[in-house]
């Protein structure tokens, strides 16, 4: 189960917000078999103080405001996996809110399964 923080300018409607979580659950159900009721999702909206992100990251521009995706998993994904969960992500993004890809950075990071606890005091992933 992935746990995700979405990052984003406030203001939005809680519709929005939900098109958004959505899209991403949906996109780590279809490109990394997540199982579709796990969902560990934080929505994070702040201010334009608190959201500071460049026009121009590595050659991509934003023209809109960006949406940061912080997502944790267990290892094991591969390259190809990786990659099609950023394709997915962005496709069901864009085609359920309207988000353009180039306004959507994606950071993964991946942690050893004793690094997940989900309640009692348990490395739930390996115990």
């Amino acid at each position: 189960m992935p746990f995700v923080r979405i990052s984003l300018l406030q203001g939005q409607t809680p519709a929005y917000l939900k098109q958004v979580s959505d899209s991403i659950q949906a996109a780590l159900v279809d490109s990394i078999g997540i199982n579709p009721s796990d969902r560990l999702q934080i929505i994070e909206e702040l201010t334009p103080e608190q959201l500071r992100i460049s026009k121009e990251l590595v050659g991509v521009n934003h023209q809109n405001p960006v949406i940061l995706l912080t997502i944790l998993l267990k290892t094991g994904r591969t390259l190809e996996m990786k990659k099609k969960l950023y394709q997915q992500i962005v496709t069901h993004l864009k085609h359920n809110v309207g988000i353009d890809s180039a306004d959507v950075i994606i950071v993964l990071n991946e942690l050893p399964a004793e690094n997940w606890s989900f309640g009692h005091g348990l490395a739930t992933l390996v115990d």
